[in-house]
């Protein structure tokens, strides 16, 4: 065989798994046909093969540092959706992130908070004398106590309060001894112990 045919064979050889390789790379780069997304959708050595794409830009992968961001954002949160794009205004997920804010929608959250309301009151006693002036404080209290309850219940009757319980707190306690002991009257407040309805609005993106 001449010098010349050998050296023709050895460039076939050669040439041939190097064109091959050029063509890959060339297509690869083109991404002709999706060649790209085929590669880097690979389902070996996942997610470092598709991670390595994202952070050269192919195949339309996210860099490891936004799939992270994305999969740990907050569910269904539109300002976390609005914060992905700021981050990666040119990422994998900003048109998907973009059509969920797109589909906002507004739901209304029933709320209920505790609150305190106070009311004047003043009982003027049951009419009778007992032993002792602590005696006389004690069932103006239980009259008090009774009173403050049914004036705290009358804020169920509406839709925007719920009772949770009612107590007295005297301010004054008007007494007087009499012929036969003690007779005291109750000047103070009901305490109502309450919760109050509030209706939350809230900006939600994602499934229903």
């Amino acid at each position: 065989m001449s010098e010349s045919k050998k050296k023709s064979g050895g460039l076939i050889l050669f040439g041939a798994p190097l064109l091959v390789a050029i063509g890959t790379a060339i297509s690869f780069g083109a991404n002709v046909m999706s060649f790209q997304n085929m590669v880097c959708s690979i389902d070996i050595a996942q997610p470092g093969i598709s991670d390595a794409c994202g952070a050269m830009g192919f195949g339309g992968k996210p860099s490891k540092t936004e799939r992270l961001a994305w999969a740990n954002r907050e569910t269904a949160s539109c300002e976390a959706l609005r914060r992905h794009i700021d981050l990666f205004p040119e990422g994998a997920f900003r048109d998907d992130a973009a059509d969920m804010l797109a589909a906002m929608r507004t739901e209304a959250t029933e709320v209920w908070e505790p609150t305190e309301k106070r009311l004047v009151l003043f009982l003027a006693g049951d009419g009778k004398s007992y032993p002792g002036e602590a005696d006389a404080r004690a069932a103006a209290m239980s009259q008090a106590e009774a009173k403050a309850a049914q004036m705290c219940k009358s804020f169920a009757a509406t839709a925007s309060y719920r009772f949770t319980a009612a107590s007295a707190a005297a301010t004054d306690w008007p007494c007087e001894a009499t012929g036969s002991g003690y007779a005291c009257s109750f000047d103070g407040e009901a305490v109502c112990d309450l919760s109050v309805r509030h209706v939350q609005e809230t900006e939600v993106c994602g499934p229903a």
